[in-house]
């Protein structure tokens, strides 16, 4: 029974480690904020940043008890990218108390 309260605090107190972006052409890049991911997101010329043809990113959040949460979007679909980031952002707050960097 111990071991069951032990990883039911784990999950609970879980903070976010670091967020992946993995552009499907590139090197992987690693922030430690929410606004920083998006803003790579928004500012990244993906077409023009690699002479191979860009196709889509990956996110990862990446948690302190080694929970990981995944995603991927395809170049048409970077928009919704930074809904996901958003509604990540949103909730991670929500379950949290304090401010996100706090946790970084």
């Amino acid at each position: 029974m111990d071991k069951f309260f032990e990883e039911l605090e784990n999950h609970i107190d879980r903070s976010i480690v670091e967020i992946v972006i993995i552009p499907f052409f590139g090197n992987d890049i690693s922030f430690l904020s929410f606004d920083k991911a998006k803003n790579f997101i928004k500012n990244t010329d993906f077409a023009r940043e690699s002479s191979s043809k860009f196709r889509k990113i990956e996110i990862q959040i990446k948690y302190s008890n080694n929970d990981e949460i995944k995603a991927s979007y395809s170049k048409d679909k970077l928009d919704e990218a930074i809904n996901f980031l958003n509604t990540m952002e949103i909730f991670f707050k929500k379950n949290q108390t304090g401010s996100l960097d706090e946790y970084f």
